[in-house]
């Protein structure tokens, strides 16, 4: 699911379009404060965003969790905005900023291709998309996600299990995800 914030009119053009994509943390979506300002922020400046979503915006029933062992997603999201605000003549710079979960992702996003290219080709659906990518940034996140949740459970009495459980079981309840 992607929120499409575009860039502000009337400001001096950029020399090439930017896009930047906006990845939350796991409880988080594009309805947060601080995405809302960040997002707001980019467009002000020129920037076109995109907030990729890992699960549906409230009243919406048609998406999944995605598993982010696999790269597709991220291409499909970065080939999305190459198209949508570039051209093969023109070309976009893409930026990825991510926090928490989300700059786990785009750590694991980049590192994945790295590692895949020095390997054979694999087949793919969606072809690697990194080559595109000018900049990114991870924000607050965990390297290790069983280590960082190991330290939780131990360091915080499991109070943040609690909290993520409850919210991802509010989140079933009423129909986030599919089945």
């Amino acid at each position: 699911m992607l929120d499409i914030r575009t860039k502000v009119e009337g400001i001096a053009p950029l020399k090439k379009e930017k896009v930047v994509i906006l990845l939350h943390g796991v409880t988080g979506s594009c309805e947060d404060p601080f995405m809302q300002d960040l997002s707001g922020a980019c467009a002000e400046n020129g920037c076109n965003v995109i907030v990729f979503n890992h699960f549906a915006p409230n009243g919406e029933k048609d998406c999944r969790l995605m598993d982010m062992a696999h790269n597709k997603h991220m291409d499909e999201v970065v080939l999305y905005a190459r198209q949508r605000f570039g051209s093969e003549e023109k070309p976009c710079d893409i930026i990825l900023a991510g926090f928490s979960l989300g700059g786990n992702h785009i750590l694991r996003y980049l590192g994945r291709a790295a590692i895949d290219r020095n390997q054979v080709e694999l087949a793919r659906e969606v072809p690697d998309q990194t080559e595109f990518v000018k900049a990114a940034v991870a924000i607050s996140m965990p390297f290790c996600i069983f280590t960082t949740s190991m330290k939780l459970k131990n360091t915080y009495f499991g109070v943040f299990d609690k909290i993520i459980a409850n919210w991802l079981h509010e989140a079933f309840r009423h129909g986030r995800f599919k089945n």
